[in-house]
């Protein structure tokens, strides 16, 4: 705004009182603006990110690890007998479990990670620039703080479990970011079929799905996990 410099104090001051409305104006609707781009892309009941931006997200790394040649590996966790958690106690029960899932995920993996829930009981991790034995190394330390951390009240109590698949790219094991995810389905319902409660990967020499502790060796020393570890 300008004004004369003779203008009336009681002008200048209306002037100003409007400029400080507007800035007021403005800054509010950025801060909607920023819940509504927030709602666009994170699951409401877990606070992760949600399947579209989980898609976006798988395309956009697959691509990033094609040009550089580094490793990006996917996993997909599924709550073992969740349909059977909702009938014994209710639909709010579920949605604790689903709550505990995420924050448990969000706990166990790094700030670059991609935690995103994409179904009604079902999770994908997006972690790049991680091997497949650092992966596994992540889905053992999920399921351990799951199998530690019974959600519930006095009343009742549920340990939950989960079953995860895992697939890596290397440079040359999938055509794409859709294949990739194929891969990781897979090895997820090899897991289930062995028995749930369990960590199985897509083998690219074999092309079939394998129980982690039968073919991969995990290093000696894991793969660090920063202490700013956060999820969406």
């Amino acid at each position: 705004d300008w004004m004369l410099v003779d203008a009336e104090f009681s002008e200048t001051e209306a002037r100003m009182q409007n400029l400080m409305r507007m800035h007021d104006l403005l800054s509010a609707s950025r801060v909607r603006n920023q819940h509504l781009e927030g709602q666009l892309v994170t699951d409401h009941k877990t606070g992760l990110f949600n399947d579209r931006h989980f898609r976006t997200r798988l395309r956009e790394e697959f691509e990033r690890a094609q040009r550089h040649g580094a490793p990006v590996t996917l996993g997909l966790l599924d709550l073992d007998d969740f349909k059977n958690l909702n009938d014994a106690h209710s639909y709010e029960f579920g949605d604790a479990a689903l709550r505990a899932t995420g924050e448990t995920i969000r706990q166990c993996v790094r700030s670059i990670d991609i935690p995103a829930r994409i179904g009604g009981d079902e999770f994908a991790i997006i972690l790049p620039a991680t091997t497949m034995p650092e992966t596994i190394a992540v889905s053992k330390r999920i399921l351990q703080v799951l199998s530690v951390s019974p959600i519930g009240d006095d009343q009742v109590k549920e340990v939950l479990h989960a079953s995860i698949g895992i697939a890596s790219f290397d440079g040359r094991s999938a055509r794409d970011s859709r294949h990739l995810f194929l891969q990781t389905n897979e090895a997820l319902k090899a897991a289930k079929a062995a028995g749930k409660n369990d960590i199985f990967f897509y083998d690219n020499n074999t092309r079939t799905a394998a129980g982690a502790d039968a073919k991969v060796v995990l290093p000696t020393a894991q793969r660090h996990k920063p202490e700013d570890s956060s999820g969406a």
